[in-house]
């Protein structure tokens, strides 16, 4: 099992660690050096992202791969050398060859010797970097086990969501027509609801099938949604982008590769500029930076 899958799988494990690390340090000096939107960012954080989970999965998939092809191409070398050497054997009982004999037969010899380091050469491409067995094993079980352990909270988080949205309620009162650029229909874009909420202290956004904007319902109760429309704005534009898809994809690759320095890092620069993103927006739509901020600072 060893040198079938752990082995392996463990090398893939650290090409991504080392293949992580290379794009991370690339992209924080394209990041640091250019005046890149925050979107864009983002965008560059994401690729970062999936790029370094794929590596785990072409290598290991590959070496799984060629594993057995270099084995197959292995086993007719050894068999013809094996063959050759019976059949040398058999005939120096029949007769004893003279020093003519060899001579006259260079290419049988040759061949011979070509298929051992054929062989050799083909056993040696094919072999992974040696690991005690135990020692191999029980990496893989730690990762196997913080995976699962992380995957295990990931969906308790979203069931968690779930649930959430079922205890809301719809708006009522009129508060429906506070907003009416979030009703009406354009091209392109995510059909989004707002929800009332007991449970939530700002306004927050929960996408995937049906995207919906929680409002606190003490906030909505004392202002009416126009004292808290930027906030909802910015909650918006998080679904508008797809934020919630791109954030579900970052998670579950944290969780996969939880070992990895690279991804923690390159997932809080996917956290901080998905809120700038989010805040460039707004400030694009209401073209007051200053009002933005006075919110943010009243609602702290």
């Amino acid at each position: 099992m060893t040198s079938a899958f752990v082995s392996p799988a463990l090398f893939a494990a650290a090409a991504s660690i080392a293949v992580g690390a290379v794009l991370a340090g690339a992209i924080a000096l394209v990041v640091h050096f250019m005046a890149l939107p925050a979107a864009n960012r983002y965008a560059l954080w994401f690729v970062v992202a999936v790029a370094t989970a794929a590596v785990p999965l072409v290598s290991l998939g590959t070496s799984l791969v060629r594993t057995p092809v270099m084995r197959a191409s292995a086993a007719p070398n050894a068999r013809a050398t094996l063959t050759s050497s019976r059949s040398q054997t058999n005939g120096s009982h029949r007769r004893l060859r003279t020093r003519t004999d060899l001579a006259a037969q260079p290419g049988s010899r040759r061949s011979s010797a070509r298929s051992t380091t054929d062989a050799t050469a083909v056993t040696r491409g094919s072999a992974m970097p040696k690991l005690d067995p135990r020692f191999a094993t029980g990496l893989l079980a730690l990762w196997a086990i913080g995976s699962v352990v992380g995957f295990l909270g990931l969906v308790w988080s979203l069931n968690d969501v779930r649930a959430l949205k079922r205890r809301s309620r719809p708006l009522g009162g009129g508060l429906e027509d506070d907003l009416p650029w979030l009703t009406q229909r354009s091209a392109g874009r995510r059909e989004t609801y707002l929800r009332l909420s007991d449970e939530i202290e700002t306004p927050v956004a929960v996408g995937f099938v049906r995207p919906v904007v929680f409002v606190p319902a003490e906030l909505a109760d004392e202002g009416g949604l126009a004292a808290i429309e930027s906030l909802i704005m910015h909650e918006h534009a998080h679904l508008q982008r797809y934020d919630d898809w791109t954030n579900l994809v970052a998670r579950i690759i944290e969780r996969a590769l939880w070992f990895n320095p690279a991804i923690w890092f390159v997932g809080r620069r996917l956290a901080l500029d998905r809120e700038i993103a989010a805040d460039d927006r707004v400030v694009d739509r209401t073209g007051s930076p200053q009002a933005y901020a006075t919110t943010l600072w009243r609602l702290a």
